[in-house]
This record gives C-alpha cells, sequence and structure tokens, in this order.
C-alpha cells in the first residue's frame, strides 16, 4: 500500500532551511575530502557540479593508483559534527514536499555510483559545532564501501530492501522512532517533515567488517584504520 503525508507550511520551511544548510555542508566535506582523503588513494578527481547527477548518486569520480575508476557517492554525518557518533545512518525511504513516500539512497539500485565514501566529523574548532569552512575539520573518520559488499552483508545478516521499507513505513503509520530488526535498529524521524527512515549500522562493523579502505583524519594527519 501507498501512502500520502500531508505536511504544513511550518514543516515545508522547515524542510527548505535545512536541506540548503546540508548543501552546504557537503560543499564543505568535499573540500576536507578532495584535499585529504582522495590523494591517499587517487590520482585524478573528478568533482561532479550537475545537481541532477548528484541526485542520481554521483558525487566523485576518480582513478586509482591501481588505474581503476571508482564511482562514488559521498555521505556525511554533518548534523553530528563533534557528539562522537558511533553508528551511520542508511536511509530507507522518505517522505517528500509532495507527502509522497520514495526509497531512500540505500536502496537506489539505480544508482549511478558504485562505492560509498561514509564520513564522520569527530572534531570542529568551532564554538557552536557548526563547520564553516572544511579547515574547522580538525578529527574525521572515513570509510569506502563498496555497494554489492554492503548489500552482500546485509544479506548475510538475513536483512533484505523489502523487508526494510516495510518496516521504515509501519514505523512511519504508526508514528513510532525506532525498531530493531536482526539485531540492527531501525529509525524513523517522526519530528521531521521527511520523516525518513534509516538503518543504523555500528561504525566498527563499517570500518572492520564492510569497508574497503578507512582512514581517520586528524590536524590533516591520516592514519590508516583498516585497507583490503
Amino acid at each position: 500500500m501507498n501512502y500520502t503525508y500531508t505536511n504544513t507550511a511550518a514543516t515545508q520551511a522547515d524542510y527548505t532551511t535545512r536541506r540548503s544548510r546540508d548543501e552546504k555542508d557537503e560543499k564543505i566535506v568535499g573540500q576536507f575530502l578532495d584535499t585529504y582523503f582522495y590523494p591517499t588513494i587517487s590520482t585524478t578527481i573528478e568533482r561532479n557540479t550537475d545537481r541532477d547527477t548528484q541526485i542520481k548518486g554521483l558525487d566523485v569520480t576518480i582513478t586509482g593508483y591501481d588505474g581503476a575508476k571508482y564511482t562514488i557517492d559521498e555521505k556525511a554525518a554533518t548534523r553530528w559534527a563533534g557528539r562522537n557518533l558511533q553508528t551511520f545512518a542508511h536511509e530507507i525511504s522518505s517522505v517528500n514536499r509532495r507527502g509522497e513516500v520514495y526509497d531512500g539512497w540505500l536502496l537506489d539500485f539505480n544508482s549511478s555510483s558504485d562505492w560509498l565514501v561514509e564520513v564522520w566529523i569527530d572534531g570542529v574548532n568551532t564554538v557552536d559545532g557548526r563547520i564553516n569552512d572544511y579547515t574547522n575539520i580538525t578529527d574525521a573518520t572515513i570509510v569506502m564501501i563498496n555497494k554489492n559488499y554492503l548489500w552482500h552483508y546485509l544479506g548475510g545478516c538475513n536483512i533484505s530492501s523489502i523487508k526494510l521499507k516495510e518496516i521504515g513505513e509501519y514505523l512511519r503509520v504508526y508514528s513510532n522512532y525506532s525498531t530493531t530488526y536482526n539485531g540492527f535498529k531501525i529509525t524513523c524521524q517522526q519530528n521531521c517533515q521527511e520523516r525518513a527512515a534509516n538503518i543504523l549500522i555500528p561504525r566498527s562493523t563499517l570500518i572492520n567488517s564492510i569497508g574497503s579502505y578507512a582512514v581517520q583524519i586528524k590536524d590533516g594527519k591520516v592514519i590508516t584504520l583498516a585497507k583490503k
């Protein structure tokens, strides 16, 4: 069954403000990655600036030192900067400004990219915790994940995309905030217009069991955490 949700003018305004802030943060994180992260694994960095292509999940294409091309969708937990976040939210579904439910980026199997780069911002040098420039990021942990391997891992945990969508919609319809599914927490942001449903995967699992390459970048110094 498909549901349509009614949104108020207040939540529309909140959505616009938050989306504008997120877009600004994404650009700043991109500058940080281009400066410190990608040079550790690539010879060329081609950043996509076309908004329609970005919506399809392609932020960056790099040529690795192995000569291979990597198409990447970047995700950063900017709203949790400096708060020692130990999970990463993978979007199952959300509600658009027309109140319609659509699949989130985790379930976008037609995405233009094959890899995810997920970023935790662990340290900032601003009083309010916001990032206004990439130099405000003093400590970050980054993991690079092949999307197929991510789903291979989730499948091994008996987690299916169909069941994730069912759980996300259940939480949204019944105004519940969270539940668990095969050892993973599923949440729904009921206080936001998007009412995004997410599966939370522990940072340690993403780095040690799923990711192909992970680093910590602290004060400009790159420390390798995992490389497979």
